[in-house]
Order: C-alpha cells, then structure tokens, then sequence
C-alpha cells in the first residue's frame, strides 16, 4: 500500500527524511534548552503548535515549516517545500551554530531569490512582494544603515531584515499572520531567546527600527504601539507611498509643519481646551496649576525663545510664566542663542519666576515625521481626496484612505514619542531665578508641566502651607466661627465630624490647633497668627500693609487674608473706613477696594454681655444677639439700642 505525503504533513516528512543529527546527544541538549525557552511562547506563535514540533524539526523554527506549507502551493512543482528546506541548510546556512534556530525570515531568500520568482498560482502577488523588498524595503534598509552610522550594527541591520521578510511571508501564509504579527511575534519568530533583558531589548529595538523605516516605506504599517503594535505590508497596484509623494509637495512648508506640530505640543502637554491655545490662536495664556491644595494661575507661552520681548518674561503678579520654545530654528541659530535671551533677561529684569522650557532642536529625519503627517492628513481631508484620488475607483480609493487612517495613527504615535525625546529626555529647563531643579523626572510633557510650575511656586512662597483640601469659602467661615468660639472659652472645645475635618484640612497647616480625638484648642502663638497679632498690637491701623505682608511672605489668597481679618473684626478690633471712618461689618468676599482700618476696642466681660443682652431685650424688645463676644457684636447691638431708644 502506498501513503502519498501531502505538504500539511511537511512536519513529520521533516522529521523521517530530511534531518538526521551527527551528534545525537548534543542535539538532544541543545533542543532541551530551547524547549525550555519556548515551551509558554510557542502555543501562541502558530495554532497547535507545541514542544514536540519544535524536537520534530530543529533546526528549522516550527512556524517557518508551517509557512511552507502555504507557500509552496502557491509555487511552481519543481520548487517544493523539501526542496527549499535541504537548500536552507546546503546553500543558504551550511555552518548553522547548534542550538540556533533557522529563523521564519530565513526562507525568504529561497522563496524570492533576488534573480526572480516563479509561481504556478497568485503570481502577480508573489511578484509584487520580491518588487516591494528588492526594489523599495531593501534600498530603504541600505539608506537607514548609511545615515545611521555605527548605532545601526550589522546585527541590527540583520535582525530588521528578517522581520520585514517575515512580515512579507505573513502576506501570503494565514499561518504565520494567523490574527496579526505583532513586534513580540516578530522577535519571537526569528529569535532563540524569547525571554529576560536581551529579548525585552531586542522588541525595544525592532519597535524603533521598524518605525523608522515606516517613515522611508509608508506601505509598511504599524498599528499600535510597543510590542502588541500590528505590523503589515500593503500590497497591490495601488501605493499609499505613491500617493503620500504627492501630497507631501502640497505641505512641505513651515506653516504646515507648525500647524501639525503645534497641535501635538499643547496636547502633549494638555493645554489644547485651555483659552489662547486652540487652533489658530495665539498660543500663549493663563494657566491654573492647583499648588499645596490652592489654584494659582500662570502664563504659559509657545514660540521662539529668542525672538520673545523682555515683557514675554515676566511673570503674572504673586505666580509663574513658563516659556516653551519649538525644537528647531532658523539655520544658522542654536538652543545657545535661547539661553542667552533668557539670561539677558535676567540681567536686565533681575530675578523672575520664570522658567524657559528648552528642547534640543529636531534632526532632518525627526522633522520629516511632521510633513509626513502633514501629507496623510491632507490626503485624509476633503480638498486632499479630491486632488489626490480623482483617478481612482472607489475600492481603490477606499483601500488607500484605509492605509492613510492606519499610516496617521502611527505618525501621531512617532510625534507623541518624539516631543517625549526632545523635551523630556533631551531638553532642559532653563529658570530665571536660582535654586530651582533643572531636571525633568516626570515621564510626560504634561506631568513636567506641573512638576516646574510647582517647583516655581514653592520658591515664590516656601511657607506657605501644605493645605489637605481646597480652602473654600463655607469652609473657611466655619473654621472662623470656631476660632471665636475656642478663643472666647480659652479651653479646649468638642467638635463635631464636620467641624474635624475643617480642622484637620485647613486649621492645622494653618497651626491653629491643637487637635485632640473629640476636642480641640485654639492656638495663637503659632507663626502666622502670631505674626498677624502682633502687627495689628497697636489702637489703630490700616490693614492694607498687613493683607500685603500675608499676600507677599506666604502667598495667601483673597480668602485666606479674609479669615485672619476676620478673626481680628470679630474679636477687639472694629473695621472703619480708611476714608470715612464709618463703621463696616466684616464678611467673606468683601470687595478688594475696600479699605479698612482697625481700631483697638474693649470687649466687655462675658457677665456684663449677658446683663447688655437682657437689658436690651427687656427695654426695647430687640432680639437678644449672640452670646459670643466680640468688638463688632457689641458696636451692632450699641447701635439697635441708640435706635430702640430714640424710638
């Protein structure tokens, strides 16, 4: 009886007539240790495939053997899988090292020999994949390994070529593309070690090698990014490289390259929806920056360093201005000449609170990245279409608007990646004022952003308090009432939950209490209170210089500066106009026109308040006020009685 052995059985045909081992127990070694490698990784490299294939058929790779078997259908019969297998071993890799792996790219070599392929099926196809790696990938490869100088190694060259081989193989073997050949398929195929810091430095350098080359082959695409990025190579008569040429001689000009670049940069640093930064606008404005729990709102401007005005540098009143410069220039100017604007500003100003945002200045091939996505959103618009894909039909045209939504996701991937390069790990912050941390430690544009803008901040106004939350105004009038309530008993007094979390939140960084499990005590020998006290230790003044003195020394806000008068009004001071001297009752919110001056009053006795209380109720039927004493009750109730009496 005679069994005739189809391709699908290529593996044991593999394994009972064309390898035979010389050295049986350095073989049996050397695949036990790449089982143990494989043994997780290899099931989801190609379906049913599992340690024993791997013993079937070393030295081949499992995949390449399932590989052959779509391909050499498609070739003529002289050109069989067995035949091109003895011919990867014989011709292609005679002194293979043991314990090496015949990588999946490996048989591309003997599928589209350089001199030509010949295909009994789908020829058009098998002739367009060896025109698209001899005629554009390989030139594209040569030309990377030229400008790349000695980063671009031999081995890396290498390694890159077998990746694009196989991605060209996974076009005309479902097998091996199976649902899509990520970078960690890739290295995986055509890698002994698939494991530990060599194989994770190997899928860092094959993401960074094949997006490179994606910028020279826009027909090779990566969708994602890392390694679960989708590579593929499109394929047929239609080229989105074709197409891309075109459109980039609509757009290769400075302001199609700031419109691209601008756009990424406040995105990347997530100032797109903030107000003189949308599309169009002037690209500089206020920005708020939440520092130790409070708002604070600074300037940020994008532009040239260099070209700025002396104004551009200075800082809005009590905060911060960043200036952020673009990574080129004209030709002929250097980052240098940014820094020395910025120092002569010093110079002239004296210190700022101001710091210039330095990139290092983008390569001709990193700039390339911006017209190229120039070109694939132009050919994405309306006007673009209409100019670049009138002649074509529209499955074609749809096949090409495909590619370019795929081609501009990966751009943008490049660009975000790119602004990271020149701005985080390359550029610098240059500040206008000493002691502030030139270094950038936070991973993105946006988070170092922040970093600077607090970093200013803490220098402008290092004792200010490190609030736990937002000191709002219903906050602050209750811890007020508490105040007056704690220094008017002068004991410790209970609160309830609501009153502890003021208390915890804002009294305490504030350091004017001391807080207990269930009760608390005011203090007023702490430094900021005890620094308004003793200002406000005379019969009169004006409060104007010591709301400055808050304002300047600690950075404290409108509301902030409200309480600490507050708690002078409502205790032996009264407020009188500066101009009129009338009386005026304090409040929250309190217009910032408002001039005040405060005069020293005598509180009366708690006894004697509550006699004033009665009386008042007993002769004129007023309301009884509040049994908390202060300078500003009394002057109220004075005034119902003067009136109930005149009454």
């Amino acid at each position: 009886e005679v069994t005739k052995l189809q391709d699908v059985e290529l593996r044991h045909i593999v394994k009972g007539r064309v390898l035979r081992p010389k050295d049986v127990a350095a073989v049996k070694a050397a695949v036990d240790s790449l089982a143990e490698r494989h043994q997780k990784v290899l099931p989801a490299l190609l379906a049913g495939g599992d340690i024993d294939y791997l013993r079937d058929v070393y030295p081949f790779h499992p995949a390449l053997i399932e590989m052959l078997v779509d391909v050499t259908s498609l070739m003529q019969r002289e050109r069989s899988a067995l035949r091109l297998l003895y011919e990867l071993l014989v011709v292609h890799y005679p002194t293979l090292p043991l314990g090496e792996f015949l990588p999946v790219g490996s048989a591309f070599s003997a599928i589209f020999p350089e001199s030509g392929v010949e295909a009994s099926k789908k020829e058009e196809l098998m002739k367009d994949i060896h025109h698209q790696y001899y005629s554009r990938l390989a030139p594209a490869i040569q030309k990377m390994a030229e400008e790349s100088g000695s980063d671009f190694t031999a081995e890396r060259r290498k390694a890159l070529e077998q990746f694009i081989k196989t991605v060209l193989l996974g076009e005309v073997s479902p097998r091996l593309r199976m649902q899509g050949l990520t970078i960690e398929r890739l290295v995986q195929l055509n890698a002994v070690d698939v494991e530990g810091e060599t194989y994770r430095g190997q899928v860092r350098v094959a993401e960074s090698d094949l997006l490179a080359l994606s910028t020279r082959v826009p027909d090779l695409q990566v969708a994602g990014s890392g390694k679960t990025a989708v590579i593929r190579f499109v394929l047929g008569r239609v080229s989105l490289g074709e197409v891309l040429s075109r459109a980039r001689s609509k757009v290769d000009n400075p302001a199609q390259r700031f419109k691209v670049f601008w756009g990424a940069l406040r995105k990347a640093l997530k100032i797109d929806t903030t107000k003189g930064f949308e599309d169009g606008g002037p690209n500089e404005g206020d920005w708020d920056l939440v520092w130790r729990r409070t708002k604070r709102r600074g300037h940020i401007k994008l532009g040239n360093v260099r070209e700025m005005s002396q104004d551009d540098f200075d800082p809005p009143e009590g905060a911060f201005a960043v200036l952020i410069d673009y990574p080129w220039d004209e030709p002929g100017h250097t980052v240098d000449e940014d820094r020395m604007r910025a120092s002569n500003a010093r110079k002239k100003k004296g210190t700022l609170h101001t710091v210039c945002w330095l990139p290092r200045h983008m390569t001709p091939t990193e700039l390339g990245v911006l017209t190229e996505l120039a070109a694939v959103r132009y050919l994405l618009s309306d006007a673009g279409q209409e100019d670049l894909l009138e002649t074509l039909g529209a499955q074609d045209k749809g096949k090409v608007l495909d590619q370019a939504s795929v081609r501009s996701h990966t751009l943008e991937g490049q660009l975000e990646d790119l602004l990271k390069e020149v701005y985080v790990h390359h550029g610098e912050f240059h500040a206008l004022i000493s002691d502030v941390d030139p270094s950038r430690p936070r991973e993105t544009l946006a988070e170092n952003l922040d970093h600077i803008a607090t970093l200013l901040m803490d220098r402008r106004y290092p004792q200010h308090p490190q609030f736990l939350a937002e000191p709002r105004r219903q906050d602050l009038e209750d811890l007020l009432k508490w105040m007056l309530e704690a220094s008017d008993t002068n004991v410790s007094v209970a609160y309830d939950e609501n009153t502890g979390r003021i208390l915890k939140n804002l009294a305490l960084p504030l350091e004017l209490v001391n807080i207990g499990q269930t009760k608390a005590s005011l203090r007023l020998d702490s430094r900021y209170i005890k620094d308004v006290l003793q200002r406000a230790d005379q019969e009169s003044l004006s409060w104007v210089p010591v709301a400055e003195h808050l304002r300047d020394t600690y950075g404290f806000q409108p509301l902030l500066v409200e309480l600490f008068l507050g708690f002078l009004c409502q205790r032996d001071h009264r407020a009188l106009g500066e101009l009129d001297s009338e009386a005026v009752e304090f409040r929250f919110g309190m217009p910032a026109t408002t001039r005040l001056r405060l005069q020293r009053g005598k509180v009366l006795g708690g006894a004697e308040w509550g006699r004033l209380r009665d009386l008042g109720h007993q002769l004129f039927a007023i309301p009884r006020p509040a049994a908390h004493r202060s300078l500003q009750a009394q002057d109220r109730f004075a005034k119902q009685l003067r009136e109930g009496a005149r009454g």
